[in-house]
């Protein structure tokens, strides 16, 4: 989850908080599951808050994020930033492991794959 959280605007000014709620399995690339400013960036960090999500402070990822349709995967360009949060939010919730663990059981099942595409077994011919 990124996040932008500033100081409650002044009474009659326009909240500017923003957030953004990613969604990542360890399969697949993040893709945003939520999206929204003022009231509807507090229900999204208060649903996050309420269901243990670690939050994240940082306004240029969440405007760069909210320029995504929800549902859409993250964008080359937000690699580096997003893996970022995402780890943030990994070891802070004590997931980390879980995840490098299916990541890497991931990688050694494509590889496998890959050995058998490139070594085809010779049955039958003698």
């Amino acid at each position: 989850m990124s996040s932008s959280r500033r100081t409650p605007p002044k009474p009659g000014a326009p909240n500017k908080t923003r957030a953004i709620a990613l969604k990542y399995d360890g399969n697949d690339l993040p893709q945003v599951v939520a999206s929204g400013q003022g009231l509807v960036a507090a229900q999204i960090i208060d649903r996050a808050q309420n269901a243990d999500i670690p939050l994240r402070e940082d306004p240029a990822l969440a405007q760069a994020l909210s320029q995504l349709d929800l549902g859409e995967h993250i964008p080359e360009a937000l690699f580096r930033a997003v893996a970022e949060v995402l780890s943030y939010a990994l070891y802070v919730s004590g997931k980390h492991e879980e995840v490098l663990r299916t990541a890497r059981q991931h990688q050694h099942r494509t590889s496998e794959e890959n050995a058998r595409k490139d070594n085809p077994r010779d049955e039958g011919i003698s």
